[in-house]
């Protein structure tokens, strides 16, 4: 059920938000946390950045679409 997904962002950067939604159709977009679920980060051996693991549950559906948006606070 779902996937887990695999992205990048700054080590210890406290002024930044990030946020992940999903969508079906490229319309309708959810951030809802029972559907993405951090379940680790890794430092990079730079030590500037992180190899983050988000579980991406999700339905059986023919395409899945990510986005991930950086905000400062």
């Amino acid at each position: 059920e779902g996937f887990v997904l695999r992205w990048k962002r700054r080590v210890k950067r406290a002024d930044v938000e990030y946020r992940l939604s999903l969508s079906r159709d490229l319309e309708t977009w959810t951030d809802d946390p029972a559907n993405l679920v951090e379940i680790g980060a890794d430092p990079d051996p730079d030590g500037v950045m992180e190899t983050v693991r988000t579980r991406v549950k999700t339905v059986a559906a023919e395409r899945t679409f990510l986005s991930i948006r950086a905000k400062k606070k």
